[in-house]
């Protein structure tokens, strides 16, 4: 294979991959690639499409389930993500996928299970990645009215990264705390 380093142009690595593929058209991995490269430039039927042949070739290619989950996402088909990210799970185990049920539980609006979901999430996942598990718990308990613990999980998750995003959430749920 081609290597290319990853700050590498989109449409450049596409360029790459397509050569690549030419040369290997058995290749799940580069079919993956593809479909990762065309999601990051929005493309995602294209995206969908490759990955799609990805998994044609090998049906137990989590990360290309995980990629549909989030094209699935993109496209607001929350129902059609949860799906993906959960098989994708029990194949590749990868925790951070567990983070992405969660969101798609809450999405879809099933904020119990999310809840649910994203402690238990919390539990098991390594510190890297504490931070995003902490901010949809947050949201997840602002949506069932838990403003306290909301606010208490927005500023678990600005110890790890502070976003713009996290700031507001954390200031709606501190408003809302004291508006109950």
């Amino acid at each position: 294979m081609i290597e290319y380093p990853a700050q590498t142009d989109p449409h450049e690595r596409i360029q790459q991959l397509i050569q690549e593929y030419r040369e290997d058209p058995g290749s799940s991995i580069i079919l993956r690639e593809l479909g990762r490269t065309y999601r990051e430039i929005s493309q995602l039927d294209t995206a969908q499409f490759y990955l799609e042949q990805a998994l044609a070739v090998n049906r137990h290619d989590w990360e290309a389930l995980a990629i549909l989950g989030s094209i699935h996402a993109d496209k607001e088909d929350y129902e059609t993500a949860l799906s993906y990210y959960s098989r994708a799970f029990e194949l590749g185990e990868e925790l951070e996928l567990l983070s992405l049920v969660g969101e798609a539980l809450y999405l879809l609006g099933r904020y119990e299970e999310a809840e649910s979901h994203l402690r238990v999430t919390i539990g098991l996942e390594g510190s890297h990645k504490l931070g995003f598990s902490h901010f949809l718990l947050g949201k997840v308990l602002c949506a069932l009215n838990h403003f306290e613990e909301a606010f208490e999980e927005f500023k678990v998750a600005e110890q790890f990264k502070k976003t713009d995003e996290g700031a507001e959430w954390l200031k709606f749920a501190k408003m809302r705390m004291h508006d109950t």
